[in-house]
């Protein structure tokens, strides 16, 4: 029974450590025309989780909607769409997606019909003539978005042979004319921490975050190099990377980031990475908060116990001492230790004060003596010292 669930969590463990990156199928529209207004992107795949991100070239974080494993939606803000181009579309999440080509076109080319208009599977190539108007000759036909060899005949009409590869269904197919499309991108980085965020941090102290590069396309990436930037870009850092001059396909290097806060408020930078890849250069955003410095601080309510005249042999009324944790961070005890003359007759068994017991801000304990004095006369003084992390140890 124990190896069966042994085993068991190990499989639920694997499930958790290699959980299914996302993957995109097809994005919709794949286009848009120049200079067009707000536009909302539908992310069609698989693996998709709520608090992916659909990323833009790279870099641009797009407000994205989670609809289900296998759709996202996106929207493009109009100014990405101010010139005729294209961008990559990725999405984030437990390591980045492939990457989709999303082309921003010239509004001429027109399709108005095509021939044949049923395309039969099996039945070997298809010579395609489309009509329209607009068409140029960088006039590229896109039978169901894959791109195909296209011939210009006119600006009314443009040919193109669809191989029987493409033709897996009777339809329905699209077909679009792009005038001089932008090629799909073969050089692209994926940055796997959108943004970097360092958290509270003390003020003088140093953390590290890494990000990772990844080259998710077919061809191989130079690199020129990573800077920092920002408002507060003096108390952020790249000290090192493993990235060299170039990047081969599906390969990763990554980058360190550090963060020393030397203001009480939120601060901001950018790491950039300089490349050949599409979206250059691409940056992620790093924040972080720098709070006091802390210390541990602990106070004493009494330290004198006197406990007067007690009769030989007769157990005194115990007397505490408390211990309260008045700084930030928590409050430790390494020993308590008594000494002092007569030290036997002083008993501190009853204390709650406990060794190596975290105490967090304002919780307290206390140390409790009891006197019982063996013989007659004046016994003491008997010093309890208490070593502890506060700035005043020992107290």
């Amino acid at each position: 029974m124990k190896r069966a669930l042994a085993l068991l969590i190990l499989l639920l463990c694997g499930r958790a450590v290699f959980a299914q990156a996302p993957v995109i199928d097809h994005i919709a529209p794949a286009y848009a025309i120049v200079s067009s207004p707000d536009l909302t992107l539908a992310v069609i795949g698989s693996g998709f989780v709520s608090g992916n991100t659909v990323i833009w070239n790279g870099n641009v974080a797009l407000t994205t909607t989670f609809v289900s494993s296998s759709q996202l939606t996106a929207v493009i803000p109009s100014a990405k769409m101010a010139a005729i181009g294209v961008a990559l579309i990725t999405v984030s999440g437990t390591g980045s997606s492939n990457g989709v080509p999303f082309r921003i076109i010239s509004p001429a080319a027109q399709v108005t019909s095509w021939t044949p208009t049923v395309f039969t599977p099996g039945a070997g190539s298809v010579n395609l003539t489309v009509y329209g108007s607009g068409f140029t000759a960088q006039a590229v036909i896109y039978f169901d978005w894959q791109a195909v060899g296209t011939t210009f005949v006119s600006p009314t009409q443009v040919n193109a042979i669809i191989s029987s590869g493409l033709i897996t269904t009777t339809g329905p197919h699209s077909i679009h004319v792009i005038n001089g499309a932008p090629p799909t991108p073969t050089q692209i980085l994926s940055l796997s921490t959108q943004p970097t965020a360092f958290g509270n941090q003390t003020v003088g102290t140093t953390t590290t975050r890494t990000v990772t590069v990844t080259n998710i396309g077919p061809s191989t990436v130079s690199l020129s190099g990573f800077t920092v930037g920002g408002v507060n870009l003096a108390d952020f850092a790249n000290p090192s990377n493993t990235c060299g001059a170039t990047l081969a396909a599906s390969a990763s290097c990554t980058a360190s980031v550090t963060f020393t806060p030397s203001l009480l408020t939120p601060e901001t930078g950018f790491l950039t990475l300089t490349s050949s890849a599409v979206g250059s250069p691409q940056s992620v955003t790093l924040t972080g908060t720098g709070t006091p410095t802390a210390t541990v601080s602990v106070s004493i309510d009494t330290t004198t116990q006197p406990f007067g005249t007690i009769v030989q042999s007769t157990p005194s009324s115990p007397i505490s001492s408390v211990l309260t944790n008045t700084g930030t961070p928590t409050y430790t005890i390494a020993s308590i230790v008594k000494a002092g003359s007569n030290s036997a007759d002083f008993d501190i068994t009853a204390s709650t004060c406990a060794t190596a017991t975290p105490y967090t801000a304002g919780q307290s304990c206390s140390i409790t003596s009891v006197f019982t004095p063996a013989t007659t006369g004046t016994e003491g003084p008997v010093t309890v010292t208490v070593t502890d992390n506060s700035a005043s140890s020992p107290n």
